[in-house]
């Protein structure tokens, strides 16, 4: 197949979604397809990487910006980089998009595969996608629009298909479109890190830190965190503040003692996930869900919110916490971001901490959950080419190659 992917989120250091999404393209080409990607998210100095694939960006190379949120904003369809063409509003969309489309006008293309709001979705029915615009070029063409978000509602998609990565009942978006039953589905690759060499309990037992987090962020539970770490001062943390989440929630953290941060590491394997024996992943909404089992296959054993796509994504080999003011909660009270204040987050951390408890006086539970992740990687390994073949198999079969 001759695939085309146009987003305009395409930066691997940003975030899993970004991360797994450059992972699918690298396979697809291994699996002997052909992939274009076309974007405006510009190349970024410092951290240039070459793909297997050609990628055509539409706006030029930039410096490092400690906020990769600016630049992911600038990069949509009002990007700066447009305003010298037309100050007539959605006009940037219109010029980006057909200076794509002049790119690729002498390609044809048996899949259209789109992600954000410049290559796939809008809120406003009057704002053209390029997923609108390839179509209209090549009636043949299958286009996918993919989504990561539980909180992806209110859209407009005009694509053939909708791409997730985990079953709709998982995920309970209750915003997505109905038309959409029969979804694609492709999971993320979860194995991107080197494994580490050797399990080695002794070594697991030595680490310098009790507990690891990434990305502070309201819907990965950093209010939960922070009442953890807060009533467990005898324990020491490890955070991973990188570019994302509320600075203002994230400050609370400096004045707590028994806690590290750390803003950007060069080896997420060795400084950040081989520094804990545990990984904490209390969030309260997902996608799918990386790090656990990413986490696993560094002999650090995750500790996870019981919620429904956590275990779709990270059981068997991940502890779970229920709350009662969680797991049976959380798609009522959370139906949009805004509604997180409604959580009682101390009584979400009492359970957290409970389990804690459980697992200092239970070290032989702990030792067989830890030898358990010797067997991490070849499911993961198998569970992915499994969703990848089927995954392919459908395309294929709609574009009746």
């Amino acid at each position: 197949m001759n695939i085309l992917f146009g987003t305009n989120l395409f930066h691997p250091l940003f975030g899993g979604g970004e991360k797994a999404i450059i992972d699918w393209l690298e396979d697809f080409t291994k699996l002997g397809h052909t992939v274009t990607v076309i974007t405006n998210m510009p190349e970024i100095e410092g951290y240039e990487k070459q793909f297997p694939f050609e990628v055509i960006r539409l706006t030029p190379k930039t410096p490092y910006d400690k906020n990769l949120n600016s630049i992911r904003l600038q990069s949509n369809s009002n990007s700066q980089y447009f305003n010298s063409y037309s100050t007539k509003p959605y006009d940037n969309n219109y010029y980006s998009m057909h200076l794509a489309s002049e790119k690729i006008k002498d390609r044809n293309f048996d899949v259209y595969i789109g992600y954000g709001k410049w290559g796939v979705y809008v809120e406003d029915e009057n704002v053209m996608t390029f997923a609108t615009l390839i179509k209209k070029q090549n009636p043949n063409i299958i286009t996918v629009g993919l989504t990561w978000e539980y909180g992806a509602g209110g859209l407009i998609w005009g694509v053939d298909k909708l791409l997730s990565c985990a079953p709709y009942e998982l995920t309970n978006n209750k915003n997505l479109n109905q038309n959409f039953q029969d979804k694609l589905i492709l999971i993320p690759k979860q194995n991107t890190f080197s494994p580490i060499e050797k399990f080695n309990y002794s070594e697991w037992k030595n680490r310098p830190y009790d507990f690891i987090f990434n990305n502070p962020q309201i819907g990965k539970g950093i209010d939960t965190l922070y009442y953890i770490i807060k009533k467990m001062k005898h324990k020491k943390f490890l955070l991973k503040h990188g570019n994302w989440g509320d600075s203002k929630k994230f400050d609370r953290f400096y004045e707590l003692e028994n806690v590290d941060i750390v803003d950007r590491v060069e080896s997420m394997e060795k400084d950040f996930f081989r520094k804990g024996r545990y990984l904490l992943y209390p969030s309260i909404l997902e996608g799918f869900g990386l790090m656990p089992l990413e986490g696993a296959m560094q002999g650090t054993i995750p500790i996870c919110s019981d919620i429904g796509i956590l275990r779709y994504s990270s059981a068997p080999f991940s502890i779970f916490v229920y709350s009662e003011y969680l797991t049976d909660t959380v798609y009522n009270i959370v139906s949009e971001m805004d509604s997180v204040k409604d959580l009682n987050w101390e009584g979400i951390a009492e359970s957290w901490i409970d389990m804690i408890d459980f697992l200092d006086n239970n070290q032989e539970f702990v030792r067989e959950k830890y030898n358990d992740l010797e067997t991490v990687e070849n499911y993961v390994n198998k569970r992915y080419e499994k969703t990848m073949d089927e995954f392919l198999k459908k395309l294929a079969n709609e574009c009746e190659l």
